[in-house]
C-alpha cells in the first residue's frame, strides 16, 4: 500500500523527463551535413592539442632538424681536412734524422733503399770508396739524402754558451787604461832581466838558468804615476804558441835583440807573431854595456824581416838598453807611453768581466791557480768565471806581490784562485750573471755543453780518421793481391816423392 506513492513519483519524474525531451529542438537528418561534422571534429581536437602543446613543438622539431644538419656538415668538414692532410703529408718531403756520422748500410735503411741501389746512386753522385761499413758525416749524408728528394734533419744538441759582449764602435767616451806591453825575443837575450830592472825585483835568480819557465803578468807603476802591465813571455821553442797567444792581448810589442848577437831564430819568430796581431813594434837593443858591440849591425839585421828602424826612414822606434845597468830605461818607458798615447788606448769597466787566461799552476797551498788579463768590467771576488770547459768562483784576487785586491779593472793581471780545473793559457774568460737559472747552474751547463760539442767535433774527427784508415788498407791489399798476381806460380817441391831404382844389365 505505500508502494504506490513511490510508484506515482517515478512516473511523474520519468513523465517530466519525456517532457524536457519534447522541449529540446528537433534536427532534421535529411539536411544535416555528416561530412563537415566528421571533416572538423578531428581539426578542432588537433587545434584543442595545439592549444594544449603551444608552440614549443614545432620549435624542437625545428631545432634537431637544424642540430642534424650542423652535424652533417662538421663530418665532412673533417672528412675534407683529413683528406687534404693526408694529401699533404704524401706530397711532403719525408724527414730523415741523421747522427754525426753514419754508414752506408744504414742510411740505406733509413732511406728504405737496398745497399745495392744506394752504392750505385753514390757512384754515380762521384763518390769513390761506397762499402757498406764506410762511415759518412752527417754533411756528407745530408747531400744523399736531399738526392733521394727528402729532408734531412741532423741530430744537435743545443749549445747554452756565454759570448762576450759586442765592442763598442766608439771608445772616446771610456776612460784611459794602461797598455799592455809583451816582452818578447830570442832566448837568453835578457828579457827578464829587463822586466826586472823595470819593476825592481828579481824574478831571474829564481828560474832554473835564469830562463823564464812560465808566462808571467805585473804591473808597474812607472815613477811618472803611469801604469804599465808587462808580459813576460818564454824564449823556448816549445812555448811559441802560448807566445802567439801573448801577442794577440797585447797592445804593443817590445823585441828584446841582443846587441852582441843580432837577430836570432826567435827573435824572427817573434816578429812573424807580433806582424800577425798587428800590433806596433818597439824594439829594445839590449846588452849595450858590453865592449865592442855595433848598434846600427843590430838595427840592419832587422830590415829584411819588415822592420825598418826610424833611423833608416820607418816608423819603428828604437832603444838601446842595458837590463844590469838600467841604462835606458827611462826612456823606453818614455816610447811606450808616447806610442799608448797614440793609440789611444781606453778600456770599459763596467758589466760583466771579460779576460784572457796568461798562465795556470797548481799550488800546494793556494790550489788551482790562474794568471788572468782583464780587458772588459771589473772583476771581483765572489764572481763565477767560465774559462774553456772548466769553471770557478773566484775566492780570492791577489797581484804579483800577493797583495789581496778587492777589484780589478780593464789591463790588470790578477791572479784568480777557486778554479774546478786548471784553464788553459789563451781561452777567454768570461763571467756568469744569469739570474733565471743562477750564476751556478748557468756555469755548469756552459761547461757540459762544451764538453760535449767538443766530444762531437772529436766523433767527426775519428769518423775522418777511421774512414782514411780503411781506404788505405784497401789499397794496401789491392796491391798485394796485384803483387802476388803477378808474380809467377812457383811449384811447390815439398810433396814430391823420390824413387830409387837399381838397374841390372
Amino acid at each position: 500500500m505505500r508502494a504506490a506513492p513511490n510508484q506515482q513519483q517515478g512516473q511523474g519524474k520519468q513523465k517530466s523527463a519525456t517532457d524536457s525531451r519534447k522541449e529540446e529542438p528537433e534536427f532534421d537528418i535529411g539536411t544535416f551535413n555528416f561530412d563537415a561534422a566528421t571533416t572538423e571534429a578531428p581539426e578542432a581536437d588537433q587545434e584543442s592539442r595545439g592549444d594544449r602543446k603551444g608552440k614549443g613543438g614545432k620549435t624542437d622539431r625545428d631545432r634537431e632538424k637544424r642540430e642534424r644538419e650542423q652535424r652533417r656538415k662538421e663530418q665532412e668538414l673533417e672528412q675534407r681536412m683529413a683528406k687534404e692532410k693526408a694529401e699533404k703529408n704524401k706530397s711532403a718531403p719525408k724527414n730523415i734524422l741523421l747522427p754525426e756520422g753514419i754508414s752506408i748500410a744504414n742510411l740505406g735503411t733509413l732511406l728504405g733503399v737496398k745497399y745495392e741501389a744506394l752504392a750505385k746512386k753514390m757512384r754515380t753522385l762521384g763518390f769513390e770508396n761506397t762499402e757498406s761499413d764506410y762511415v759518412l758525416p752527417a754533411e756528407t749524408a745530408s747531400l744523399v739524402v736531399l738526392d733521394y728528394g727528402m729532408n734531412p734533419i741532423v741530430i744537435e744538441t743545443e749549445i747554452d754558451d756565454l759570448e762576450p759582449r759586442p765592442k763598442p764602435e766608439d771608445w772616446s767616451a771610456f776612460p784611459l787604461r794602461p797598455p799592455v806591453v809583451t816582452i818578447m825575443g830570442h832566448v837568453d837575450h835578457g828579457k827578464t832581466t829587463l822586466l826586472d830592472s823595470l819593476r825592481k825585483t828579481s824574478v831571474a835568480a829564481g828560474e832554473a838558468g835564469g830562463i823564464t819557465q812560465h808566462i808571467g803578468a805585473f804591473s808597474v807603476l812607472l815613477p811618472s804615476g803611469k801604469r804599465i802591465t808587462f808580459l813576460d813571455t818564454p824564449g823556448h821553442a816549445a812555448f811559441s804558441a802560448m807566445r802567439a797567444r801573448g801577442a794577440q792581448v797585447t797592445d804593443i810589442v817590445v823585441l828584446v835583440v841582443a846587441a852582441d848577437d843580432g837577430v836570432m831564430p826567435q827573435t824572427v819568430e817573434a816578429i812573424k807573431h807580433s806582424l800577425a796581431a798587428n800590433v806596433p813594434i818597439i824594439v829594445a837593443i839590449n846588452k849595450c854595456d858590453k865592449p865592442g858591440i855595433n848598434l846600427k849591425k843590430a838595427k840592419e839585421g832587422l830590415i829584411r824581416y819588415d822592420i825598418i828602424p826610424e833611423d833608416f826612414g820607418g816608423d819603428v822606434p828604437t832603444v838601446a838598453v842595458s837590463g844590469l845597468t838600467g841604462k835606458g830605461l827611462d826612456e823606453l818607458e818614455e816610447t811606450i807611453l808616447t806610442v799608448s798615447e797614440v793609440l789611444d788606448l781606453r778600456g770599459d769597466a763596467e758589466g760583466p768581466c771579460e779576460a784572457t787566461i796568461i798562465e795556470s799552476k797548481l799550488s800546494r797551498e793556494r790550489g788551482n791557480v790562474a794568471t788572468v788579463l782583464v780587458q772588459r768590467g771589473t772583476l771581483r771576488p765572489g764572481d763565477v768565471l767560465v774559462s774553456g770547459t772548466t769553471w770557478c768562483k773566484a775566492r780570492r784576487l791577489l797581484d804579483e806581490n800577493g797583495k789581496e785586491l778587492l777589484e780589478a779593472g780593464p789591463s790588470m793581471p790578477i791572479e784568480v784562485m777557486g778554479w774546478k780545473e786548471l784553464p788553459a793559457a789563451g781561452d777567454l774568460v768570461l763571467q756568469a750573471e744569469s739570474e733565471v737559472c743562477g750564476v751556478f747552474n748557468q756555469a755548469k751547463r756552459v761547461v757540459q755543453d762544451r764538453i760535449r760539442r767538443d766530444e762531437q767535433l772529436r766523433s767527426v774527427k775519428m769518423i775522418e780518421e777511421s774512414n782514411e784508415r780503411r781506404s788505405k788498407e784497401k789499397q794496401e791489399r789491392a796491391d798485394m793481391l796485384s803483387g802476388e798476381a803477378s808474380k809467377p806460380r812457383e811449384t811447390d817441391d815439398s810433396n814430391e816423392r823420390e824413387l830409387r831404382l837399381i838397374i841390372k844389365g
